[in-house]
C-alpha cells in the first residue's frame, strides 16, 4: 500500500522552525564569547584564586552546535522500521511488505539525508564510499521507492558491504532540517551504526512490542553506571511479538549506543533543565505515530538548544566572575604597591639609624658585654681544651718549631671559636631594636615587592642587603666557617696577632702546654680594642648594607611604577571594554533561553517612565505573575554595555528579602523595525515606590520599617562586594504589606569596577564622588538624605537645596558642606543618625550595621509612643524657615 505524498505541515511545530533561527544565533554568541576568552588569556587578566572556564564546557556547546538533529529508528524489525520511516516523511520510500519471515532477510542501516537529487551509496566505518559495479536506476520523474537489492546485505558473510552503511539522499523538505538514521542494531551493523549516532542529536524511535522502560538502559537500576543516561526516547508498539534473545540484544545494543554518545551524560547546573527535559514516551502503532513524534522532536531540540544555551551562560557567568576578582586583585595591587615601597623605604631608614646610634652611644656597654662574656667562658674553654684528645696537640721529642706553630694555631682556633659563638649570642640579646616586630613585616614586604621582579626574570639585592643589615647584630647561628658577619674578621686578625707571638711549650707534659697556649690567649685580648673594633666593623657593615639596599630599592620602584602604570592600563580596558562586552553577551544568552522556555511577554498598561526606559505591567511571565517590564532601547553602545552590566549584577545577586527579584530577559529584535532592538527586563511587581508612599502620607513607624529594609537592602549588596550608587526614594519600592525593597541597579558596580565617574541623582551623592575617588560609603551618605524624607515625611527638597538653580550650583553647596536643614519635629537621635551618614569624611559615617541597631531603637520607641500625623507642608515650611532663621 503507497502512502500519499504530501508535505508535512512543519508551522504545527514551532520547536522545528525555531531550531535553525536560534542556532544560528547561539553560534553567534559562543564565537563572540570565545573572542573575549582569548582576549582575556592573552592579556593575562586572570585571578590568581579563580581558573578560567575548561574547555571541556566549549566543546561541549559546540558539539551540541555542530550536530544534526535525527530521528534513530530502531527495532528488530525492518518491515516495522520501514513502515515508520515512510510515515515519518510522509511518503513511500522504503518498500514496505513483511520480508522478516525469512530471519536472513534483515537490512543493512540506512541514513537518510537531503539532496537535490535521489542518490543511493554504501558508506563504509571512517567516511568511505564504496564503488559499485552497478548501481540502481532511479527515475527523478516518479516518487523513488528504494529497491529491496540496495538494501539487502551482500551474500558473502566476508563481503565489506556488510560493514557498511546505506546513504540515501532524497529531495525532501523534512530532511533539510533532520536526519534519519534506520537499524535493527544486528552485531554486524552496530559499529557502522554507532559512527553515524554519535555524530547527531538523536531522538530515538524505537519499534518493540515488548517494550516497557524498566527493560533499557533508561532507566535500569540493576545495571550500575546507566542510570545517569540521558537521551530523548520515544516507544512504538509494533504488532510483533520478539524472542527474549532479539529483545535482550536489541536492549545491549541500546545500552551501547547510549554509553557512547557524548551527550548521554551532559549535565548542567540550570534548574530549569529536568522540567524541560522529554520524559520517556510510549505510544501504539495506531496512534497519530507522524503528530507524536514530529512534536516529541520539537521538545528535544527546545532541550538541547536551552541545554547548550545554559552551557554557555555557565562559561559567561564564570568569566564575569573572574574578572570581577581581577579587578579586584588590580586595584589591591595599584593601591598597596606604593604603600609597600613608603613603608620599607621609612623603616629600613629607621632601623638603620638606631642601630648606628645603638652602635656609638654604647661602646662601653658592649665593651662590658664583651668583657663579661670572656670571663665566664675562660674555665669552660680551658676545661674544654684540657680534655681535647688531638692527635695534633701530642709532644713529640722529635717536634720541629713548624709542628709547634700548628698545635699552637689549633688550640688558638679551637678557643676563638668558642669566644666567637658566644660573643655573637650575647650581641644577639644586645640589640634590643632588632626584635621589633616591623622588622618581620619588613622582610614580608621586601619579599613580596622583589617577588614580581623575579618573575619576569629579572634579580634584585634588596632583600640580600636588608638581609646582611640584620646579620649585622642578629644573627642566632654564628660561626667561623659559615658567618659573614663582622666578629668573623674580627677574630681572624686575632689569629694573626696571637700567631706572632713566642710561644715556648714545655715539651714534658702536652696537657699543662695545651692549657698553657688557651690561656694566654685569653691573657692577649683587650675589651677597649675588642669593643671598639666591634661597633667599627659594625657601622660600616651598616652603611655598606644601608647603600646597596636603598640602590636596589630605587630600582624597584621604578619597576612596579611602569608595572603599575601597565595595570591600570589593563583595569581601565577591562572595566570599560572588555567585561562590558562580554555582559552584553550573557545578556543575549539569557534573553535567547528565556525566549525559548517563555516566549515573549506580553505588555500591559504604562505603570511607570524613567530616564531610560518604560516600565510596563505584565500579568504572568516565566511561572511568576504579575510581573512588570522594563522596556529599554539603548540608542548606542555605551548605552547597551550600560544595560548589560546592569542586568549582570542584577541576575548575579542572590535573591533576599530586600532586593526586587529579576525573573529574566527576552530581547525583541522586531522592534523598531528591527534598527533599534528593545531589551525588556521582567521583574516582581510591587505596589508602589517610597517616593508615592510618603506622599500619600505613608505613617511614621511603616516609614522606619521601610528605612530598616533599606539598610538591610544596602547591606547585602555590600556583602556582595556591589555598590548601589543611586540610593534615592524612587528606587525602593514597597509591596502591598509596605515591605521596602531596592531596585534599579543600573549604577551598582563592585568597588573595584568602579571607574570613578560620577552617577546617581544630584542631591544624595556624596561629595567625594565629585572627585571620582570614592568608596561604598556613598550608599551610606545617599541613606542619609533618604532618612531626612523618612523623618520629614514630605517629598519637598530640603530648603539648602531649593535655592540651587542648577545641579552645578547644588555640587558646589554640598561640597562646601551644605546639608538639608534640621526641622523642629525631629527627634535628636534621628537627627543625629542623618548627620553621621551624610558627613563630608566618608571615614566617619556609621557602618550599616549600626545604622540597623540605631534605627530599630529608634522603631522601638516609635511603637510604644503615639506619634503626630504628618504635618500640612505650609507647616513644614514654617518649621524649615525658623531652623534656617536661628529661631
Amino acid at each position: 500500500v503507497r502512502l500519499q505524498s504530501m508535505e508535512i505541515d512543519l508551522e504545527a511545530f514551532p520547536e522545528i522552525l525555531k531550531w535553525n533561527k536560534y542556532s544560528g544565533t547561539l553560534r553567534k554568541i559562543v564565537g563572540q564569547t570565545e573572542k573575549s576568552l582569548n582576549s582575556i588569556q592573552e592579556q593575562g587578566l586572570t585571578s590568581e584564586n579563580e581558573g578560567l572556564p575548561c574547555s571541556k564546557d566549549f566543546d561541549s556547546i559546540n558539539a551540541l552546535l555542530g550536530k544534526v538533529c535525527c530521528f534513530c529508528v530502531v527495532g528488530p524489525s525492518s518491515y516495522e522500521n520501514a513502515c515508520l520511516v515512510n510515515r515519518l516523511l510522509n511518503s513511500q520510500v522504503l518498500p514496505c511488505y513483511e520480508i522478516n519471515a525469512v530471519p536472513t532477510a534483515a537490512w543493512r542501516p540506512l541514513k537518510f539525508k537531503f539532496s537535490e537529487k535521489t542518490s543511493v551509496s554504501l558508506v563504509l566505518p571512517g567516511g568511505f564510499e564504496l564503488l559499485r559495479p552497478s548501481q540502481s536506476p532511479y527515475e527523478e520523474e516518479v516518487e523513488p521507492i528504494i529497491l529491496l537489492k540496495d538494501l539487502m546485505y551482500g551474500k558473502s558473510p566476508e563481503d565489506k558491504e556488510d560493514a557498511a552503511i546505506l546513504e540515501i539522499g532524497l529531495n525532501h523538505p523534512i530532511l533539510k532540517r533532520i536526519s534519519i538514521l534506520v537499524g535493527t542494531l544486528h552485531t554486524s551493523s552496530l559499529p557502522i551504526f554507532i559512527e553515524n549516532f554519535i555524530n547527531t542529536l538523536p531522538v530515538v524511535l524505537l519499534n518493540h512490542v515488548t517494550y516497557t522502560p524498566t527493560d533499557t538502559v533508561i532507566n535500569s537500576s540493576e545495571d550500575e553506571g546507566f542510570t545517569d543516561l540521558f537521551l530523548p526516547l520515544l516507544s512504538i508498539s509494533c504488532e510483533l511479538l520478539e524472542e527474549p534473545s532479539v529483545v535482550t540484544q536489541l536492549n545491549n545494543a541500546l545500552k551501547t549506543l547510549f554509553l557512547n554518545h557524548p551527550l548521554s551524560k551532559l549535565k548542567t547546573s540550570d534548574p530549569m533543565m529536568p522540567l524541560l527535559r522529554p520524559d520517556i514516551k510510549i505510544i501504539r502503532k495506531e496512534d497519530d505515530v507522524t503528530n507524536v513524534a514530529y512534536s516529541f522532536l520539537g521538545k528535544c531540540l527546545k532541550y538541547w538548544q536551552v541545554s547548550s544555551l545554559s552551557l554557555l551562560i555557565k562559561v559567561q557567568k564564570d568569566l564575569l566572575k573572574n574578572l570581577t576578582l581581577s579587578a579586584f586583585d588590580m586595584a589591591r595591587e595599584i593601591e598597596i604597591t606604593p604603600k609597600r615601597i613608603n613603608y620599607v623605604k621609612n623603616h629600613e631608614k629607621q632601623l638603620y639609624m638606631s642601630l648606628i646610634t645603638e652602635s656609638t652611644t654604647k661602646q662601653n656597654d658592649i665593651k662590658n658585654l664583651v668583657a663579661d662574656t670572656v670571663s665566664s667562658l675562660r674555665e669552660p674553654i680551658l676545661q674544654h681544651v684540657e680534655e681535647l684528645d688531638l692527635a695534633s696537640l701530642e709532644w713529640s721529642g722529635q717536634s720541629t718549631n713548624s709542628s709547634f706553630r700548628a698545635c699552637n694555631d689549633e688550640v688558638q682556633e679551637i678557643v676563638l671559636k668558642m669566644l666567637n659563638s658566644a660573643v655573637a649570642e650575647k650581641l644577639t640579646g644586645y640589640f634590643d631594636y632588632m626584635r621589633e616586630t616591623f622588622t618581620g613585616t619588613l622582610q614580608r614586604c621586601v619579599e613580596s615587592l622583589e617577588k614580581d621582579f623575579r618573575d619576569d626574570g629579572v634579580t634584585n639585592q634588596a632583600g640580600d642587603a636588608l638581609k646582611q643589615l640584620l646579620s649585622a647584630a642578629y644573627q642566632i647561628e654564628i660561626s667561623l666557617k659559615t658567618s659573614s658577619s663582622f666578629l668573623q674578621s674580627l677574630f681572624e686578625k686575632l689569629k694573626i696577632i696571637l700567631r706572632s707571638a713566642s710561644w715556648k711549650p714545655d715539651s714534658s707534659n702536652a696537657k699543662e702546654w695545651r692549657l698553657k697556649i688557651a690561656g694566654e690567649t685569653f691573657d692577649s685580648l683587650s675589651d677597649n680594642k675588642l669593643a671598639k673594633s666591634i661597633c667599627l666593623q659594625f657601622r660600616e657593615k651598616l652603611k655598606s648594607s644601608h647603600e646597596t639596599f636603598i640602590a636596589s630599592l630605587k630600582m624597584l620602584e621604578s619597576y612596579h611604577s611602569g608595572r603599575l602604570e601597565r595595570t591600570e592600563e589593563q583595569r581601565v580596558k577591562m572595566k570599560k571594554v572588555i567585561t562590558p562586552r562580554l555582559a552584553r553577551h550573557y545578556l543575549e544568552t539569557t534573553s535567547l533561553r528565556d525566549m525559548i522556555v517563555y516566549g515573549m511577554p506580553k505588555l500591559g498598561s504604562e505603570i511607570g517612565r524613567g530616564q531610560y526606559g518604560v516600565v510596563f505591567a505584565c500579568s504572568s511571565w516565566g511561572g511568576k505573575a504579575p510581573c512588570a517590564l522594563k522596556s529599554v532601547v539603548p540608542p548606542d553602545e555605551k548605552h547597551w554595555d550600560d544595560l548589560s552590566m546592569e542586568f549582570y549584577y542584577t541576575r548575579s545577586v542572590p535573591q533576599h528579602d530586600c532586593i526586587v527579584t529579576s525573573i529574566g530577559s527576552v530581547i525583541d529584535y522586531s522592534y523598531g523595525g528591527g534598527s533599534s532592538p528593545a531589551a525588556l527586563l521582567i521583574m516582581e511587581r510591587m505596589s508602589r515606590d517610597l517616593y508615592s508612599a510618603i506622599k500619600m502620607g505613608l505613617d511614621w513607624p511603616s516609614r522606619l520599617r521601610v528605612s530598616l529594609d533599606v539598610v538591610r537592602g544596602i547591606r547585602f549588596l555590600h556583602s556582595q562586594a556591589l555598590v548601589h550608587r543611586d540610593i534615592k526614594l524612587k528606587n525602593v519600592l514597597l509591596d502591598e504589606s509596605n515591605h521596602g525593597k531596592l531596585t534599579d541597579l543600573g549604577f551598582c558596580k563592585p568597588e573595584a569596577m568602579m571607574s570613578g565617574s560620577i552617577v546617581g541623582t544630584p542631591i544624595h551623592m556624596a561629595p567625594e564622588v565629585f572627585s571620582g575617588n570614592y568608596d561604598n560609603s556613598v550608599d551610606v551618605y545617599a541613606f542619609g538624605i533618604l532618612f531626612w524624607y523618612v523623618c520629614a515625611g514630605h517629598v519637598r527638597l530640603p530648603y539648602v537645596f531649593e535655592q540651587c538653580q542648577n545641579k552645578d550650583q547644588l555640587w558646589t553647596s554640598v561640597k562646601k558642606g551644605a546639608r538639608p536643614e534640621k526641622l523642629v519635629k525631629f527627634e535628636n537621635d534621628c537627627w543625629s543618625l542623618m548627620e553621621e551618614c551624610w558627613s563630608g569624611d566618608p571615614g566617619k559615617r556609621p557602618l550599616l550595621g549600626d545604622i540597623e541597631e540605631r534605627l530599630k531603637l529608634i522603631l522601638a520607641k516609635a511603637q510604644s509612643s503615639p506619634v503626630s500625623s504628618v504635618p500640612h507642608s505650609c507647616q513644614i515650611r514654617n518649621e524649615s524657615v525658623c531652623v534656617m532663621n536661628g529661631l
